[in-house]
């Protein structure tokens, strides 16, 4: 996923600023701040809804583990026990913590979603929290 070639290809699309909502699961690669940075310099008013899969937040295996990276196909092997457990939910909330954070510093409403909840509960119950959309 190339987050950043999308909007821009989206920006020259849209040239005239309105409401942008980005619907992605971020894991880009490259990152994703820049891309979301485009939309903002260009005076979009910016709703990110990051959707996740479950299994990827809480995995549910243990012991000798063969993880495959199913865009780029790379594998790596790895013993996963209760600490490495931990340190993953630790890194986890990181992660969420430094997106949150950068999108409110660039005045971005963001709400994040699991795969597991219907899309149109998502919408009904969380699309009113946001200010882009009221």
């Amino acid at each position: 996923t190339d987050l950043r070639a999308a909007i821009h290809k989206f920006t020259t699309l849209f040239p005239h600023p309105g409401l942008a909502v980005v619907v992605s699961v971020l894991f880009d690669p490259a990152g994703g701040r820049a891309a979301v940075e485009e939309l903002a310099r260009k005076k979009y008013q910016i709703l990110i809804i990051h959707i996740l899969d479950e299994e990827e937040t809480q995995p549910g295996f243990w012991g000798d583990v063969a993880l495959v990276d199913a865009e780029g196909r790379r594998e790596r092997r790895l013993f996963v026990d209760a600490e490495l457990a931990r340190r993953f939910q630790e890194e986890l909330a990181n992660y969420f913590r430094d997106i949150e954070s950068a999108c409110a510093s660039l005045g971005i409403d963001y709400l994040r979603t699991t795969t597991k909840v219907p899309f149109d509960e998502f919408v009904l119950k969380s699309l009113r929290q946001v200010s882009s959309v009221t």
